[in-house]
């Protein structure tokens, strides 16, 4: 298993993505990925000091709330495959598209994987990647925190933030 995340952690630092396991009260646990000065401590559905760095609209143009950004979502055990996009406005302005899923652990609590991918001016992927291939990612991420070392952290700081 040890192999295996240093593998994924090494393609994530090439890409312009970022991802991140959130806990059970938004906390970001971990995050691997070339994107990852965007994430904080704490995912912005939960904290508004890092709600302030991001900008989201509908299409209207009238700003969507924090908490139904997507890792807000997932954290309530929604599923949106189609992500949202967004622009990071802390330093210089850029186009992100973030998926995040909700993810269980043995108790039934439920923490999220959140993916974030840079988008060109025109949002379209930096990577050139597409649809079918974020989707097969965020799937392979959800089963992965499916496994029982994973499961067993977020149980351990689940009981830590109590």
């Amino acid at each position: 298993m040890l192999d295996l995340s240093l593998r994924l952690a090494a393609v994530l630092e090439e890409l312009p993505v970022a991802v991140g396991l959130v806990s059970p009260k938004g906390r970001l646990i971990s995050k691997t990925g070339s994107m990852t000065s965007m994430l904080g401590a704490n995912v912005p559905s939960f904290d508004p000091r890092e709600a302030g760095r991001w900008d989201f609209r509908d299409k209207g143009g009238s700003a969507i709330p924090a908490t139904d950004w997507p890792s807000g979502r997932a954290l309530r055990g929604e599923r949106h495959y189609d992500g949202m996009i967004g622009t990071f406005i802390d330093g210089e302005k850029q186009k992100v598209k973030i998926i995040a899923m909700p993810v269980f652990d043995p108790t039934n609590q439920v923490g999220a994987i959140t993916f974030l991918q840079s988008l060109d001016s025109k949002g379209r992927s930096a990577a050139g990647s597409h649809h079918d291939l974020q989707r097969r990612l965020i799937d392979e991420l959800v089963k992965a925190v499916g496994a029982t070392d994973t499961r067993d952290a977020l149980v351990s700081i689940r009981m830590s933030e109590h």
